[in-house]
């Protein structure tokens, strides 16, 4: 069985941007404004679903910082946006990207508040060193238990 080209299978760390599409006037300026972000950051690929951006990263303290930044720009814009970010495996075929980690940063930033960070204990455990403050917000049940922490600086 031959495996498709265009799709990859990878431990990465995906940032999930939810924006409050009422807010948003211009969504492909936003996204643009994003992509630049990214891009400093050394972001992968970005995907747009549902009203939400994902982007990959190779490292989570890079996704972190990348994810201070964009709230940094949308509080200067007036924009409502939450972010989560979770590292585990994730599927990028083009463009898109699917998998396990894009579903679990997605609920984390669901669980957010507007203007807020908060990452999945996978990311958290390994950003040490990274000068990146967090502390533990909540812990999240369901069939898989884990933890979600708030970013502090």
């Amino acid at each position: 069985m031959r495996r498709s080209q265009t799709q990859d299978h990878v431990l990465a760390t995906v940032l999930c941007i939810a924006v409050e599409a009422s807010g948003v006037s211009n969504p492909d300026h936003f996204r643009g404004l994003v992509r630049h972000e990214a891009e400093l950051f050394r972001a992968g690929n970005m995907t747009v679903a549902q009203g939400n951006i994902l982007l990959t990263f190779d490292g989570p303290a890079r996704a972190v910082h990348a994810a201070s930044s964009v709230v940094g720009l949308a509080s200067r814009l007036g924009l409502d946006i939450r972010c989560g970010a979770d590292t585990g495996m994730c599927q990028i075929d083009g463009t898109c990207v699917v998998g396990v980690a894009a579903e679990r940063a997605t609920e984390v930033a669901r669980l957010a508040s507007f203007g807020e960070v908060l990452v999945s204990d996978a990311v958290m455990s390994l950003i040490s060193g990274s000068g990146l403050v967090l502390v533990e917000a909540f812990p999240v049940d369901g069939p898989t238990k884990y933890s979600i922490y708030r970013l502090i600086s």
